[in-house]
């Protein structure tokens, strides 16, 4: 009876170790942004999960976009962001367009 007990703490310990490794936890970059435009000069590599706080303006959204659509970023939280105006124009469906 006590030997059955270890295999399933076994079991679960193994199970919630994968959860981790396979949602890759421990892999998120996070970075805050004082000054809008910098998120490129200030992100030297990232991580598939990306958090951004601060300020964040047009240079930034582009640069981020550009992560997404790459594949580089595939999980982006950007709850803690206040976007400014400024920076560069976003381009949607051939057209320039400033925040």
């Amino acid at each position: 009876m006590i030997r059955g007990n270890h295999i399933n703490l076994y079991g679960v310990l193994l199970t919630v170790l994968l959860l981790f490794v396979h949602t890759n936890l421990w892999a998120v970059t996070e970075i805050y942004v004082e000054t809008a435009g910098t998120l490129q000069s200030l992100l030297t590599s990232t991580e598939q999960e990306l958090k951004v706080t601060g300020v964040i303006n047009g240079s930034d959204i582009k640069y981020i976009r550009q992560l997404v659509t790459v594949g580089t970023v595939k999980k982006l939280d950007w709850s803690g962001v206040r976007i400014v105006s400024g920076g560069q124009a976003l381009f949607i469906s051939g057209t320039a367009r400033s925040l």
